[in-house]
Order: structure tokens, then C-alpha cells, then sequence
């Protein structure tokens, strides 16, 4: 049984009082990069930094100027999905498919006990069910 911390990448977080220009940093320095957690200071998930909608903030009109100094939290998706690392990926794709499916799109924090443990991403939900079709072929 595949669990959503099997397919999780332990991608390292920001704090929430980070400045932008880090995030931005991470981003142009690892272009595979989709997503970036955001926690506090005792690791619990408060939201995930999406690459294209920062880079469209940070692309806009004086979007540097204003949120490069800034905390990331006040770029980020503080109402992400966040996904205890057990759960079963077959309960998280039908309970996440049919009620928030545009939220797959921007990403998930996976956590252990409440703590940050890894995120996700719509590839790496294709990544895994290619991996079990493979699996399943051979």
C-alpha cells in the first residue's frame, strides 16, 4: 500500500518570516522546483509557496520591490492541502479528485504527527501511478 510520504519529496521549508528574495532565490537556483513549504518555527505546515503564481507577483509592477523584502508568508497559499503521511495515496486521490481538484494543481504538504515531512505535486502523483503501472506490466 503506497502512502502520500512514499511519493513526498523532503523539499527543505522556509519560515514563514523569510524574506521573498529567498524563495526567489530557491526558485531560480533549482528550475524543477515547483513548490516550496512555508512552515513556522516549530515545523508545522502554514502554507506552500507555487512557482508560477510567484513568479507572476514577483513579475509585476514594482512585484520585486514589494515582495522581496517582505515575509513569504505574505506570497504564499496559507490554505494548501496539507496530508498526514500515512494516509493511503489511494484514499488522498479520491477524496482530493472529486473535492478539491484544482488544489492538486498547486501542490500538498505531506506531514508526520502534524510536523512537516515532505511536499507533493501533480507530477509526483504521475510519477507514482506510472511507477505502478510499470510495476503492474512487468
Amino acid at each position: 500500500m503506497e502512502r502520500m510520504i512514499d511519493l513526498s519529496e523532503a523539499t527543505a521549508p522556509l519560515l514563514h518570516s523569510d524574506p521573498g528574495r529567498v524563495a526567489y532565490a530557491r526558485f531560480d537556483a533549482d528550475p524543477d522546483l515547483l513548490v516550496i513549504p512555508v512552515v513556522n518555527g516549530d515545523r508545522v505546515p502554514v502554507g506552500l509557496v507555487e512557482r508560477t503564481r510567484f513568479a507572476l507577483k514577483m513579475a509585476g509592477q514594482f512585484g520585486r520591490e514589494v515582495f522581496a523584502g517582505r515575509p513569504v508568508s505574505l506570497s504564499m497559499d496559507s490554505e494548501a492541502v496539507v496530508i498526514e503521511g500515512e494516509m493511503p495515496l489511494a484514499e488522498f486521490m479520491s477524496h482530493h479528485l472529486q473535492d478539491r481538484p484544482a488544489d492538486l494543481l498547486k501542490g500538498f504538504v505531506v506531514t508526520r504527527g502534524g510536523i512537516y515531512a515532505g511536499v507533493g505535486t501533480a507530477l509526483s502523483l504521475l510519477q507514482a501511478q506510472n511507477a505502478r503501472i510499470s510495476a503492474q506490466a512487468a
